[in-house]
C-alpha cells in the first residue's frame, strides 16, 4: 500500500487567496505553565480544504451536514495539465464520469507549485461545472485554492455543486498523483455550522 499526502502545509508563510486572511502561529503558555500552546489565526478556507454550500451567499448549508462517505472512498484523478486554460465542458465529456464518482481535477496549478498566488490558475467553468453536477458525482476536487474559473463572471463553478450537495474539495497538491483510480481520504474538521473546514487529503493505491 502507498499513501501520496495531497494536502498543503498550513504554516505562517504559506500563501494564501487573495482578499482573504494569513496564518498567523502565536504561542502561549497555559495558565499553570506546565504546557505550551498555539494560538492559530486563519480562515475556513486556507490550506486543502471542503466548500459547504454556506459559503455561497444566499445558501445554508454548513460543512457538518455533508455525509462522511463523501470523503472516503474510490476516486479518480484526472490529468488536465495540458490545458493552458480553465477546464470547460469539452474537456471532460469524452473521460467518462459516471454517477458517485469521486473526481480530481489536476492541472498545470500543481506543476508550478504552490509558493505564491498565480492570477492565471486553471479553474473550471461555469459549463465544465453544470456537466459534472449533472453526472451526480460524489465528490470534485481541484489544486488550487479555488474551483472558479479566474475570469469567471457568476459563481455556477461553485453553486451547481451546491445544489446537488457535492462536496468541493479545493487546495490540492496532485503534482505527483497519476492519472489513475485510487482511493480518497479527505475527512473534514469537525467544525459545525460553518462554509467550510481544512481536510487531511491522502491518496491510497495499492
Amino acid at each position: 500500500m502507498q499513501i501520496l499526502n495531497i494536502s498543503l502545509p498550513i504554516q505562517p508563510d504559506s500563501f494564501y487567496y487573495p482578499g482573504t486572511i494569513p496564518t498567523e502561529f502565536e504561542s502561549f503558555n497555559s495558565k499553570s505553565g506546565s504546557s505550551i500552546l498555539t494560538k492559530i489565526t486563519t480562515h475556513s478556507h486556507a490550506g486543502s480544504h471542503v466548500d459547504a454550500p454556506k459559503h455561497a451567499v444566499g445558501m445554508t448549508a454548513s460543512v457538518d451536514e455533508y455525509s462522511d462517505s463523501n470523503f472516503y472512498g474510490a476516486c479518480r484523478v484526472l490529468d488536465l495539465s495540458h490545458l493552458e486554460k480553465s477546464i470547460t465542458r469539452s474537456d471532460l465529456v469524452g473521460k467518462s464520469i459516471l454517477k458517485n464518482e469521486r473526481i480530481l481535477l489536476k492541472t498545470r496549478n500543481s506543476n508550478r507549485g504552490f509558493n505564491k498566488f498565480y492570477d492565471d490558475f486553471i479553474g473550471l467553468t461555469s459549463d465544465a461545472a453544470v456537466y459534472l453536477a449533472e453526472q451526480e458525482i460524489m465528490l470534485i476536487g481541484i489544486d488550487w485554492l479555488g474551483i472558479k474559473a479566474n475570469d469567471a463572471s457568476d459563481n455556477i463553478s461553485h453553486t451547481a455543486f451546491f445544489e446537488k450537495n457535492i462536496p468541493i474539495l479545493e487546495g490540492l497538491n496532485l503534482a505527483e498523483a497519476l492519472e489513475a483510480e485510487y482511493t480518497l481520504s479527505a475527512f473534514p474538521i469537525a467544525y459545525v455550522g460553518i462554509d467550510g473546514a481544512q481536510v487531511a487529503a491522502r491518496l491510497i493505491s495499492t
